[in-house]
């Protein structure tokens, strides 16, 4: 069976779904891609999904429910980062740099 499998998908490094677990191959696995100390970002996201998942209060994100929210020119900004990094393609580079000049976030 031919599956299609992400560089991320960790399906064959560990046999459990412990949450503690799978965060830690996945954080090593983040870590051995890059260089960069990026790993407490990862650290949070995963530790608001556990959470979720344990309190069933889902961590803050974008309305993605309101037509009018999701209208407004500002939408995503509070939540995205465009700062790019040494490991960023130099197609990622010219990809993020159109989307923030085609929808800038102003203050």
């Amino acid at each position: 069976m031919n599956i299609n499998q992400s560089d991320f998908d960790v399906t064959n490094r560990i046999n459990t779904t412990d949450p503690v677990c799978v965060k830690l191959e996945v954080v090593r696995i983040y870590r051995e891609r890059y260089a960069r100390n990026q790993a407490p970002t990862l650290d949070r996201a995963f530790d608001d999904m556990v959470a979720w998942e344990q309190t069933g209060t889902p961590p803050a994100g974008d309305d993605v429910l309101t037509p009018s929210v999701v209208a407004n020119s500002n939408y995503g900004c509070k939540f995205t980062d465009n700062t790019l990094g040494a490991d960023d393609s130099d197609t990622n580079k010219a990809l993020r740099q159109g989307a923030a000049m085609a929808a800038p976030c102003t203050p």
